[in-house]
């Protein structure tokens, strides 16, 4: 489940959608439950802040005001439909560019790049490079594209294991268990800042994941939504924006 942010477009007289993606469990409730809710609400609240900062800036940009802003509950899965289906005008989220999605939607440019990384024990210095996660025990939350990638690009021979939630895997890796965690840096980053001298990011930078901002096919806003996300990368908004909501990232994110 997700949230979805809406507001009255005053051209077309519909809704815009401004999704959000609830972060998989970011705890380390097996771990230590106090940090688990301090880190949960923290990222939580850096990845809905992000998403709104773009959301109002473009929301200016198209004409109206924050205050015309509200929020629902939407499932994740129901991203393409909202759109396909013209419930909603965009979609501003954790909203990968991929070739399958874009059959079904355009998207305007990506307003955050980020990578897929893993998460290592903080005094394991054996892992200097994804090559070296070969022959070892890689962790990922079921249905994760992340351990794939990492299995098939970069260490074939690592062993892959799927968990429910990240906090499984992350248990897991405290417990020697498993080597490494796998997954988007951003999400990582967190567990790496939170608990420094349990955990630590290894910085690869394996794969790109560009979050673009959906609309529906041949929708009229996409022009102007690329206009306002052009603008605000050009005027520092942008940079702004990310500093301030996502300061658990080792390194700035590249504008889009």
């Amino acid at each position: 489940m997700g949230l979805v942010w809406r507001a009255r477009e005053l051209a077309l007289h519909r809704e815009v959608a401004l999704k959000e993606v609830r972060p998989p469990d970011p705890g380390l409730a097996e771990y230590d439950p106090e940090a688990a809710r301090a880190l949960r609400a923290r990222v939580l609240q850096e990845a809905r802040a992000l998403a709104r900062d773009v959301a109002t800036y473009i929301a200016r940009a198209l004409g109206h005001q924050p205050a015309d802003i509200a929020w629902k509950q939407a499932p994740s899965s129901e991203r393409e439909a909202l759109l396909e289906r013209g419930e909603v005008d965009f979609v501003v989220a954790t909203y990968a560019i991929t070739t399958e999605r874009a059959r079904k939607v355009d998207f305007a440019s990506p307003y955050l790049e980020a990578h897929q990384d893993v998460l290592m024990r903080a005094n394991d210095a054996s892992i200097r490079a994804p090559a070296d996660l070969n022959g070892r025990e890689l962790c990922t939350v079921t249905g994760s594209a992340t351990a794939l990638n990492v299995r098939t690009k970069f260490a074939p021979q690592a062993q892959l294991h799927e968990r429910d939630a990240i906090s499984r895997c992350l248990t897991d890796l405290a417990d020697g268990a498993v080597d490494a965690v796998a997954s988007d840096d951003f999400i990582l980053a967190g567990y790496a800042a939170q608990e420094p001298n349990t955990f630590k990011l290894g910085g690869f930078e394996l794969t790109d994941e560009r979050y673009g901002i959906g609309v529906p096919k041949s929708s009229p806003l996409k022009d102007g939504i690329q206009r306002a996300l052009d603008k605000m990368v050009a005027d520092g908004s942008w940079n702004r924006a990310v500093r301030k909501n996502l300061p658990l990232l080792r390194t700035d994110a590249p504008p889009p």
